[in-house]
């Protein structure tokens, strides 16, 4: 009796997996392999009233950054308004920009990917125009829509990436069209630059450069302090407007990041609020805002960071960010540096850029067997 139970068991997986590969033949998503164009973007130049075409940023990167910002200087003085301006960053794998709103990368568009399709199931398109429900209940049965649109991993209200001092915050300005904090300068082919002076006395500057491996790039932030009072509790971070909460089986882009050896998620992103954010303590190798194909991280080079953070921020728009240990001192300074990543979720290209990077490949219930196959 057992063993026919478990002939009709057998019999029963072998027709599912049939029935999948045949549904699979018919009606699977196309492969997505046309590459798109990077739109051509302008520069809105300060103190102009015309737009000129930014120069591209070369695949290599520079050892020059131009002048550095020097120590102990008095407390800076209120800064003037300064005109909303950007300059473009463009790489063979994406585009984006560099704006004077919070001095980070945002609006990155991949150029060799496109969005994925919309789905509609047969059984949904039969069940709306059965019951009269949808708004294309009228049309014929389309089972793809779309597709067609370079992959966005970061929106313009996104910022990759924030910094400060003290509680998280969107460093100045986060949305598209709100004041500019920061002051943003093309120091060559291979270098951006950003600087924000706070009232506190705090100068942040973020020096961004081009990197040899794909989707990424090589991104500095300098912290001096320029007041009389010490000041603690230095963070960075990525954020974006999430809508929606993920899954593991929802791909949606939720925060991230890799602590103590470990994938960590946060996929019920309503549920995080700024009384009561998500709090993730030990060594975090690389944080940031993805979904389970492309994401958008930092990693730390040369810290050790022993936080990592979800705060809501004003807008609609969520923070990922971890906390750099100790004080800077009146007249100090410090300097954090990462390899900044905004790319697909393709274990190749994790691999070539480090830090543990290939942990954000979720692998599913047979990952052991996953695991061993890539040694093959």
């Amino acid at each position: 009796m057992q063993n026919d139970q478990d002939r009709r068991a057998f019999h029963a997986i072998l027709l599912s997996l049939l029935v999948y590969m045949v549904w699979m033949s018919f009606y699977g998503p196309p492969i997505q392999d046309a590459v798109v164009e990077a739109p051509v973007t302008e520069v809105a130049m300060p103190g102009a009233t015309t737009t000129v075409a930014a120069a591209p940023i070369a695949a290599t990167p520079s050892a020059e950054i131009g002048p550095t910002l020097t120590e102990g200087a008095a407390t800076v003085p209120a800064a003037p308004v300064i005109p909303d301006h950007e300059e473009i960053f463009h790489t063979d794998d994406w585009t984006g920009s560099v704006s004077s709103a919070n001095g980070s990368l945002r609006g990155i568009t991949l150029s060799k990917y496109t969005e994925a399709p919309v789905v509609t199931p047969l059984v949904s398109h039969l069940t709306d125009k059965f019951f009269g429900d949808g708004e294309s209940s009228d049309e014929g049965w389309q089972p793809y829509v779309g597709g067609d649109d370079a992959q966005q991993i970061i929106t313009d209200e996104g910022a990759m990436l924030l910094a400060g001092a003290g509680a998280l915050d969107d460093d100045g300005a986060g949305l598209a069209g709100a004041p500019s904090a920061y002051t943003v300068e093309r120091r060559n082919d291979h270098v951006i630059v950003a600087t924000r002076h706070r009232a506190d006395g705090l100068t942040i500057q973020k020096t961004w450069r081009a990197s040899p491996h794909a989707y990424a790039v090589e991104v500095d932030v300098t912290f001096i302090n320029n007041g009389v009072i010490p000041i603690s509790d230095l963070w960075v971070g990525v954020s974006d407007r999430l809508e929606g909460d993920g899954s593991r089986f929802v791909s949606a882009p939720v925060p991230q990041a890799f602590v103590e050896g470990d994938n960590e998620v946060v996929y019920d992103i309503s549920k995080v609020t700024a009384a009561e954010p998500e709090v993730f303590t030990g060594s975090v190798s690389w944080f940031g805002i993805g979904d389970r194909y492309f994401m958008t991280v930092l990693a730390p080079k040369d810290l050790d960071a022993g936080q990592w953070t979800v705060s809501p921020l004003a807008g609609g728009r969520v923070s990922s960010a971890i906390h750099a240990p100790g004080t800077l001192a009146p007249g100090e300074s410090k300097s954090l540096s990462f390899v900044a990543y905004a790319g697909p979720k393709h274990m190749p290209n994790l691999m070539a850029v480090g830090h543990d990077l290939p942990g954000a490949v979720e692998f599913g219930f047979f990952g052991l067997f996953a695991k061993v196959l890539l040694w093959f």
